[in-house]
């Protein structure tokens, strides 16, 4: 549900930005968000709990909606780095009021391994910084509606990337893979690449 927040930025996008889309451009749209949602799915019981937090997943998918359109409008008189800047200044100072509870704190006192752990948490920050820098970037230069769909394909490289840790690292990650999981994950796949692609190559 999270991940079908793009149907909801181009919903958004084509009446208060003016942006158009041919009636190609919508089904890869629709392909690439339900591959999403569907390589998302763990295949066991996940009916139920969808069911039970339904609401919470569309309110933050519209919310990821909300925000894309309103960057993307800002960005018409907002230069790229300051914009980036405001987000993160927001993000980070909000994230560390939360973190700074005792609990955390005596937490991470005591956590085995923490050197490990935290040089693990710092590689992981740079790329995340990385990937949010090139969004922002691409929300300047292209269509919100199209771009958000490329960036929700992200389940498709997150399942891509189990697969190579399972081979290199099995005794690391509890991913259990059944034959109707690798069907289910193969039919989204084929769907994300097929909107992605659709969406590159159609103007």
């Amino acid at each position: 549900m999270v991940h079908a927040h793009p149907v909801f930025v181009a919903v958004l996008a084509v009446p208060l930005l003016d942006e158009t889309l041919t009636a190609v451009q919508w089904l890869a749209i629709f392909m690439t968000v339900a591959g999403a949602v569907l390589i998302s799915l763990r295949g066991q019981g996940w009916g139920t709990r969808l069911r039970r937090s339904f609401g919470m997943l569309l309110a933050s998918g519209l919310l990821f909606a909300v925000a894309n359109v309103a960057t993307k409008y800002a960005s018409e008189s907002v230069p790229f780095w300051n914009m980036y800047s405001i987000t993160a200044i927001c993000l980070g100072g909000t994230f560390l009021l939360l973190s700074m509870r005792p609990s955390v704190i005596s937490e991470l006192r005591n956590m085995e391994g923490r050197n490990l752990t935290l040089g693990v948490i710092g590689v992981n920050e740079t790329l995340a910084l990385a990937g949010i820098i090139l969004s922002f970037w691409a929300i300047e230069r292209g269509p919100v509606s199209l771009v958000s769909t490329v960036m929700g394909s992200r389940p498709f490289f997150v399942f891509l990337y189990v697969v190579l840790l399972r081979r290199l690292l099995p005794a690391k990650l509890d991913e259990r893979l059944s034959r109707g999981i690798v069907a289910l994950k193969v039919i989204s796949m084929a769907l994300v690449v097929g909107g992605v692609a659709i969406i590159n190559v159609v103007d």
